[in-house]
């Protein structure tokens, strides 16, 4: 080979240095790397059921409860505009009308059962009758001689808001609630 062969070769070897950069390269392969650990993850949570779960957290909760009668809609989790307490209903046992809801306070939770009245399964209106909740094989009797044990409830048909009417001897109370989350125990 002559000089201006040599000449040659060396500008081929600067330009195929040039073009490819090494740290060009790294950053292909860490791309290429995390979309392959990506693809792993999806691969090992979708074979393990977790996948979904992880899916149906991401979702609206409000789009996918019972929205069809009101004593469906009170399932999950209630905060009241201006006192200190929670609500969180259980769903309603359907075939005798009875239901469990747990009040969470600073102090304590305290459940409460029912049993549903009436119901305006079109609208927005359900009317029940609360007892003390006692331990499995134990009665279960009425709350106090003054407390009315029918307590109206409004609850909206898009399931988001309710309010509460309560009587207690001559005073009576509107409590409005506000829908958070589906969850039936604190």
């Amino acid at each position: 080979m002559d000089n201006h062969d040599n000449k040659a070769m060396s500008n081929i070897d600067a330009l195929d240095a040039s073009a490819v950069n090494p740290k060009s390269k790294q950053r292909i392969s860490w791309a290429v790397l995390g979309c392959l650990i990506f693809i792993l993850i999806v691969i090992i949570l979708n074979q393990t059921g977790s996948l979904r779960n992880v899916a149906k957290t991401l979702g609206s909760n409000v789009q996918k409860r019972d929205l069809s009668t009101p004593s469906s809609r009170l399932v999950g989790h209630w905060v009241p505009e201006f006192y200190g307490h929670e609500l969180y209903f259980k769903p309603v046992n359907r075939q005798i009308g009875t239901g469990t809801y747990l009040v969470a306070k600073p102090t304590g939770v305290e459940p409460t059962q029912f049993k549903i009245l009436s119901e305006d399964s079109t609208g927005t209106e359900l009317v029940i009758r609360e007892f003390n909740f006692t331990p499995p094989g134990r009665y279960t009797r009425i709350l106090g001689p003054t407390y009315s044990t029918d307590t109206k409830y409004h609850v909206a048909k898009d399931g988001k808001s309710m309010c509460m009417e309560i009587s207690v001897g001559e005073n009576h109370w509107l409590i409005v609630y506000a829908y958070v989350d589906d969850k039936t125990c604190p």
